[in-house]
Order: structure tokens, then sequence, then C-alpha cells
């Protein structure tokens, strides 16, 4: 592996077990956590609320539908990261500051 690349790194499964492999992940210069992600119920729900809080952001998921808890934790984690896709590319059709005020002040 190239030394000036990073190795990027997803979790699957964010349990117990998941926070000492982080906490390895973190302190090596050449790898960049990316992605992290569980298909339990409550520690999907712990996921999203620490994601939210540690990248600062507000994040409203619901599900308007569906019987299967699998396939409603994988259409939340698709839509979180459709949308974070979208915050994050240009939009050529924009000239200037997307902002009420102008501005980013």
């Amino acid at each position: 592996m190239d030394k000036n690349k990073k190795l990027r790194v997803g979790i699957i499964g964010t349990g117990g077990i998941a926070n000492p492999h982080l906490d390895s992940y973190l302190k090596l210069d050449n790898v960049e956590v990316v992605a992290g992600a569980d298909l339990v119920p409550g520690k999907a729900e712990e996921f999203f609320r620490a994601f939210a809080v540690n990248a600062g952001l507000t994040l409203h998921l619901k599900v308007l539908y569906g019987k299967n808890d699998h396939h409603k934790l994988e259409a939340l984690y698709k839509a979180l990261g459709l949308a974070l896709r979208d915050a994050a590319s240009i939009d050529n059709r924009i000239e200037g500051v997307l902002s009420t005020k102008g501005s980013l002040d």
C-alpha cells in the first residue's frame, strides 16, 4: 500500500467489541474510519445518535412504513449516505453562496 494513501475502513457491527477496534484504527496514521453500521435496532439507534453528535449535525431519520426491521435499517443507512453525498457535492446550478443572508457569516 502506498504510504501516502490512507486505508478507508468501515465497521459493520457497532456493539461493545467495535469500540476497541475503533480505538485501534483511530490511533493509526494511515487509516481513516469512514463508516459504521449495525442492523440491530437498538445498536443502530445509538450509532446514529453518536454519529450526529460527533459530526456536529442535526439528524432526523424516520421510516414511514415497512415490516422488516433489517430492511428498514438498510433504508436509513442508505438515505443517510445519499444525503451526506448530496450535501458535500457542488451544485453547478448555484452561483455564489446558497444563503438567504447572502453569506455564511
